[in-house]
Protein backbone atom coordinates (compact mmCIF):
# COMPACT_ATOMS: atom_id res chain seq x y z
CA UNK A 1 0.00 0.00 0.00
CA UNK A 2 1.41 3.63 -0.67
CA UNK A 3 1.67 5.61 2.56
CA UNK A 4 -0.41 8.95 2.76
CA UNK A 5 1.09 11.84 4.29
CA UNK A 6 -1.03 14.72 5.14
CA UNK A 7 -0.41 18.52 4.27
CA UNK A 8 2.05 20.66 6.26
CA UNK A 9 -0.38 23.33 8.96
CA UNK A 10 -0.77 26.89 8.41
CA UNK A 11 -1.27 29.88 10.37
CA UNK A 12 -5.39 30.07 10.36
CA UNK A 13 -6.15 26.36 9.74
CA UNK A 14 -8.24 24.05 12.46
CA UNK A 15 -7.26 21.35 14.23
CA UNK A 16 -9.76 19.28 15.85
CA UNK A 17 -9.82 17.85 19.07
CA UNK A 18 -10.70 14.49 19.95
CA UNK A 19 -11.25 11.95 22.89
CA UNK A 20 -10.66 8.39 21.47
CA UNK A 21 -9.42 6.77 24.82
CA UNK A 22 -9.31 8.64 28.39
CA UNK A 23 -11.55 11.93 29.80
CA UNK A 24 -10.01 15.20 31.21
CA UNK A 25 -7.88 14.34 33.95
CA UNK A 26 -5.89 17.60 34.23
CA UNK A 27 -8.78 21.20 33.13
CA UNK A 28 -5.62 23.33 33.65
CA UNK A 29 -3.75 21.36 31.27
CA UNK A 30 -6.73 20.99 28.24
CA UNK A 31 -7.16 25.06 28.91
CA UNK A 32 -3.15 25.39 28.59
CA UNK A 33 -3.22 23.22 25.32
CA UNK A 34 -5.83 24.98 23.64
CA UNK A 35 -4.06 29.04 24.61
CA UNK A 36 -1.04 27.10 22.42
CA UNK A 37 -2.42 25.99 19.89
CA UNK A 38 -3.87 29.35 19.36
CA UNK A 39 -0.96 31.47 20.16
CA UNK A 40 0.44 28.89 17.42
CA UNK A 41 -1.84 30.52 15.04
CA UNK A 42 -4.26 27.87 14.49
CA UNK A 43 -7.99 27.59 14.75
CA UNK A 44 -9.25 24.83 18.07
CA UNK A 45 -12.12 22.94 17.79
CA UNK A 46 -12.92 20.65 20.28
CA UNK A 47 -14.96 17.45 19.78
CA UNK A 48 -18.48 16.69 21.42
CA UNK A 49 -16.95 13.96 23.59
CA UNK A 50 -14.06 15.62 24.58
CA UNK A 51 -15.53 16.99 28.05
CA UNK A 52 -17.49 14.04 28.76
CA UNK A 53 -17.11 11.19 31.00
CA UNK A 54 -17.85 7.77 30.68
CA UNK A 55 -16.65 5.04 32.70
CA UNK A 56 -13.24 5.33 32.19
CA UNK A 57 -13.47 6.78 28.77
CA UNK A 58 -15.39 9.79 27.33
CA UNK A 59 -17.92 8.00 25.50
CA UNK A 60 -19.37 4.78 24.13
CA UNK A 61 -17.14 3.35 21.44
CA UNK A 62 -19.82 4.64 18.23
CA UNK A 63 -19.55 8.33 19.73
CA UNK A 64 -16.25 8.88 19.62
CA UNK A 65 -15.69 6.98 16.49
CA UNK A 66 -18.33 9.52 15.08
CA UNK A 67 -16.26 12.10 16.57
CA UNK A 68 -13.32 11.03 14.76
CA UNK A 69 -14.80 10.01 11.27
CA UNK A 70 -16.57 14.28 11.52
CA UNK A 71 -13.13 15.35 12.02
CA UNK A 72 -11.27 13.21 8.91
CA UNK A 73 -14.44 14.30 6.44
CA UNK A 74 -14.42 18.14 7.46
CA UNK A 75 -12.94 19.67 4.56
CA UNK A 76 -11.69 22.75 6.92
CA UNK A 77 -9.87 20.38 9.76
CA UNK A 78 -6.35 20.06 8.76
CA UNK A 79 -5.04 17.76 11.79
CA UNK A 80 -6.60 16.31 14.80
CA UNK A 81 -5.12 16.07 18.07
CA UNK A 82 -6.28 13.33 20.76
CA UNK A 83 -7.08 14.91 24.25
CA UNK A 84 -4.60 12.37 26.30
CA UNK A 85 -3.84 8.76 25.83
CA UNK A 86 -5.88 6.17 28.04
CA UNK A 87 -6.77 2.26 27.78
CA UNK A 88 -9.91 2.83 25.32
CA UNK A 89 -8.64 3.49 22.00
CA UNK A 90 -8.42 -0.14 20.64
CA UNK A 91 -12.26 -0.54 20.94
CA UNK A 92 -12.79 2.00 18.22
CA UNK A 93 -10.51 0.16 15.54
CA UNK A 94 -13.49 -2.11 13.87
CA UNK A 95 -15.70 0.99 13.73
CA UNK A 96 -13.28 3.60 11.68
CA UNK A 97 -13.54 4.03 8.48
CA UNK A 98 -9.98 3.63 6.58
CA UNK A 99 -10.78 4.34 3.37
CA UNK A 100 -12.55 7.52 4.31
CA UNK A 101 -9.33 8.50 6.54
CA UNK A 102 -7.46 7.39 3.59
CA UNK A 103 -9.31 9.97 1.12
CA UNK A 104 -8.98 12.13 3.60
CA UNK A 105 -5.58 12.66 5.03
CA UNK A 106 -5.08 15.07 8.58
CA UNK A 107 -1.94 15.64 10.62
CA UNK A 108 -3.12 12.57 13.28
CA UNK A 109 -1.41 13.27 16.87
CA UNK A 110 -1.48 11.58 20.06
CA UNK A 111 0.38 8.78 22.65
CA UNK A 112 0.34 6.19 24.79
CA UNK A 113 -2.83 4.16 23.93
CA UNK A 114 -3.08 6.26 20.77
CA UNK A 115 -0.85 4.49 19.17
CA UNK A 116 -3.21 1.66 18.59
CA UNK A 117 -4.93 4.01 16.42
CA UNK A 118 -1.76 5.43 14.58
CA UNK A 119 -0.77 1.74 13.58
CA UNK A 120 -4.31 1.16 12.09
CA UNK A 121 -4.03 4.24 10.52
CA UNK A 122 -1.13 3.23 9.06
CA UNK A 123 -1.59 -0.35 8.06
CA UNK A 124 -5.20 -0.08 6.99
CA UNK A 125 -5.13 3.29 5.54
CA UNK A 126 -1.58 4.04 4.73
CA UNK A 127 -1.90 7.03 6.84
CA UNK A 128 0.97 8.62 8.42
CA UNK A 129 0.45 10.08 11.44
CA UNK A 130 2.87 11.29 14.65
CA UNK A 131 2.62 9.31 17.67
CA UNK A 132 3.80 12.29 19.83
CA UNK A 133 2.02 15.45 21.49
CA UNK A 134 -1.86 15.54 23.39
CA UNK A 135 -3.31 18.28 24.07
CA UNK A 136 -2.95 17.67 27.55
CA UNK A 137 0.56 16.38 28.36
CA UNK A 138 2.38 17.75 24.85
CA UNK A 139 0.73 21.00 23.88
CA UNK A 140 -0.76 21.63 27.63
CA UNK A 141 2.36 21.62 28.98
CA UNK A 142 2.74 23.89 32.17
CA UNK A 143 2.21 27.83 30.70
CA UNK A 144 5.84 28.64 32.66
CA UNK A 145 7.46 25.87 31.06
CA UNK A 146 6.12 25.65 27.25
CA UNK A 147 6.73 22.63 25.41
CA UNK A 148 9.96 22.30 23.71
CA UNK A 149 9.95 23.66 20.03
CA UNK A 150 9.66 19.89 18.33
CA UNK A 151 6.16 19.92 19.57
CA UNK A 152 4.86 22.25 18.14
CA UNK A 153 7.41 22.10 14.65
CA UNK A 154 5.71 18.66 13.99
CA UNK A 155 2.75 20.13 12.90
CA UNK A 156 4.46 21.84 10.52
CA UNK A 157 6.63 18.77 9.15
CA UNK A 158 4.63 16.91 6.85
CA UNK A 159 3.81 17.65 3.24
CA UNK A 160 4.88 21.27 2.78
Amino acid sequence: MELVKPYALHTGDKIGIVAPSMHIVDEQAVENGIATLQELGFRVELGPTVKSKYRNSTAVPEDRTKEIMDFFIDPETKAIICLIGGDTASQILKLLDYKTIRNNPKIFSGMSDIGHLNLAFLARAGLVSIYGPDLTFGFGADKMNRPPSTTSTCLSNAVP
